[in-house]
Parts: C-alpha cells; sequence; structure tokens
C-alpha cells in the first residue's frame, strides 16, 4: 500500500495535470479566437482591395470605350467625307445598269 507522501505526490501531480489540460483549453480557445479575427480582418481587407481593383478596372474600360467610340465617330465621318468628294459617273453607271438589267 501507498504511503500518505506517495498519494500526496500522485494528487499533487493529477491536479498539475488537470491544469495543464485547462491551460491548453484556454489556448486553443484562444487561439480559435485570434483565427477568426485574423480571417475576418483578411477578409475585409481583401474585399477593400477588390473593390479598389474593380473600381480601376472600370474606370479604365469606360475611358477606352470611349476613345474607341470617339475614333469610330471620326473614322465614320472621314469616311463618308471621302463618299461625298468623290466624283460620279453616271454615264458609266448607266452603261452598267444596262448591261445588268
Amino acid at each position: 500500500m501507498a504511503s500518505n507522501d506517495e498519494v500526496s505526490v500522485i494528487e499533487h501531480l493529477l491536479e498539475i495535470e488537470k491544469q495543464a489540460s485547462m491551460l491548453i483549453h484556454e489556448a486553443s480557445i484562444e487561439s480559435e479566437k485570434r483565427l477568426s479575427a485574423a480571417r475576418a480582418n483578411a477578409e475585409v481587407k481583401y474585399k477593400e482591395q477588390y473593390k479598389a481593383i474593380s473600381e480601376k478596372a472600370e474606370k479604365s474600360f469606360r475611358e477606352n470605350a470611349e476613345i474607341v467610340k470617339k475614333n469610330r465617330e471620326k473614322t465614320i465621318s472621314e469616311y463618308k467625307e471621302k463618299l461625298r468628294n468623290l466624283p460620279q459617273n453616271n454615264d458609266y453607271f448607266n452603261k452598267f445598269l444596262e448591261g445588268v438589267l
């Protein structure tokens, strides 16, 4: 049979093991809280950066679209002017129509 000293030592060791287990449990809970906070913070930063990048891309797209639209309108206007300035050859056109008809 174990003596009082041995029982006392074993009880003390069990108490220390219980405290260690509680400490590990508390650390696990704290770790989970910190991880959750870090995830939430990272999500917020991601959304902010995504929004900034998408707004910049949208602005760039709109600016480029406007430039393309102006260039298109200019090109079409120049083409129409070129067509207006071409001399008309009515004799040739009439002969062509007679040949087709």
